[in-house]
């Protein structure tokens, strides 16, 4: 069903590890991983209707000053890209099994990518991503792969981005 990518690596304990991580630091939460394969991959411990999407991203770096990967989507500014397979997370409905089934995470799921060694997260809130004059479509050729996807794509304003800092994760200002 889902694509081998090239560059990748389909085990993402490191990156989920860094979240649980991140989020007991700076949001005083903690975050267990799913132990259900193909669905949010963190979930959170007092309350598992919050969940936590994460992608291990391949720039390095800031991305906001990485062309090559802010500038992917061709829409004429940076963004931070969600692909379109993981809309699901952020839908009141969702088709499960041929039926329509109510998400009752849809509005407390965040998506967090991070860079490749951890030094920037970037966060973007579920009100973020069902913000119809916030969330912009797009389709185009990742970095891993060589056919075309359509992705949900962010302005750096409309994102929280923390910088690693001295060992602590600081919320970059604008």
């Amino acid at each position: 069903m889902y694509k081998k990518l090239k560059g990748t690596n389909s085990d993402d304990t490191k990156v989920r590890n860094k979240i649980i991580e991140f989020a007991k630091e700076q949001w005083g939460i903690k975050l267990m991983h799913n132990p259900k394969q193909r669905k949010i991959d963190l979930l959170r411990v007092d309350d598992i209707e919050f969940g936590v999407e994460v992608e291990h991203g391949h720039w390095k770096g800031n991305l906001w000053k990485t062309p090559s990967y802010c500038l992917l989507s061709n829409l004429g500014f940076p963004t931070i890209n969600i692909p379109i397979r993981k809309e699901k997370y952020w839908k009141e409905y969702i088709m499960w099994y041929r039926k329509v089934k109510y998400n009752p995470s849809w509005l407390k799921n965040i998506f967090v990518r991070t860079n490749d060694d951890f030094t920037q997260i970037i966060v973007i809130k579920p009100s973020t991503i069902t913000d119809i004059t916030k969330l912009h479509r797009s389709r185009f050729i990742p970095n891993n792969n060589d056919e075309e996807e359509d992705w949900l794509s962010f302005k750096e304003e409309d994102v929280e981005t923390y910088n690693l800092i001295n060992g602590k994760y600081i919320l970059q200002n604008e």
